[in-house]
């Protein structure tokens, strides 16, 4: 994934924009996200994205109103997929790589599919999961800004409520965490839906466990299970910012009700 500036920089920059201006998508920034797009569905099988040019005003997630959108980036997941948090992943540096480019986005998840009917085709079992409004952004309207204040949009959870040493019980502080402090630091700033940042962090040695913890009413949801999604976009941003590891299944991991284990850092 190249980006012109640190992710880091990035990723604190980075804002649900719902108000777009007049000014068109210049023709080379467009196709170079329509071609980092095309990366990332060969990446990973059951799911894939598009950019669609489709104007679109008024209300179309589960809040806030969208204005002078007139280009979207679709993800399309197959219904039966259960590792969802590589969906979040995958959409969420596509929305890095635009905001690299000084464009502006914003995640909706609980859209009103029939938007789409008629612009992509699915297949059998296919269903549109996630998208986003991709343009220049203008100044939010005051109902915008109520949205956010109302949501909590800019507020994250403290530390000593995501990360942990060993148990649950045991805070990790930023010093202990040494040089995996900015990644999590990172994972904290990640979006969510409705900023209920379900995921939960626990550090074992030279592993990073990320746990869910459901928020009442966010069970799983058909056609996709959000706040898997969403912990995925956390470890979208832990995985940009660590200088090493990768992604592993830990079949040993011990993880306590009512978290659930859901993927290992591994050094």
């Amino acid at each position: 994934m190249e980006l012109k500036r640190p992710v880091e920089e990035i990723i604190r920059e980075r804002r649900s924009c719902r108000t777009f201006g007049d000014r068109p998508i210049e023709p080379d920034k467009q196709k170079r996200l329509e071609d980092f797009i095309k990366e990332q569905n060969g990446s990973v099988m059951q799911m894939r994205f598009a950019l669609l040019p489709l104007e679109v005003g008024g209300k179309i997630g589960t809040y806030g109103m969208i204005s002078g959108a007139r280009t979207f980036i679709v993800g399309i997941v197959d219904k039966n997929r259960e590792n969802i948090e590589e969906f979040g992943l995958e959409f969420e540096k596509i929305i890095l790589f635009a905001t690299d480019m000084g464009l502006g986005t914003c995640w909706l998840a609980g859209i009103d599919r029939s938007t789409f009917a008629g612009k992509i085709v699915l297949k059998e079992g296919e269903v549109v999961a996630v998208t986003s409004p991709v343009g220049y952004a203008e100044k939010p309207r005051f109902k915008e800004g109520l949205v956010r204040k109302v949501v909590g949009a800019d507020k994250r959870k403290p530390w000593d409520q995501l990360f942990f040493s060993k148990n649950p019980g045991t805070i990790l502080t930023p010093k202990e965490a040494g040089e995996f402090a900015l990644p999590l630091e990172m994972s904290r700033l990640a979006p969510s839906a409705s900023n209920r940042q379900p995921w939960r962090v626990i550090c074992d040695g030279s592993k990073f466990h990320f746990c869910l913890i459901r928020n009442a009413g966010y069970g799983i949801e058909q056609p996709f299970d959000i706040q898997r999604s969403d912990i995925g976009i956390a470890m979208c941003h832990f995985e940009l910012t660590a200088k090493t590891g990768k992604w592993v299944y830990d079949e040993n991991a011990v993880v306590q009700e009512p978290y659930k284990y859901i993927k290992t850092w591994e050094v």
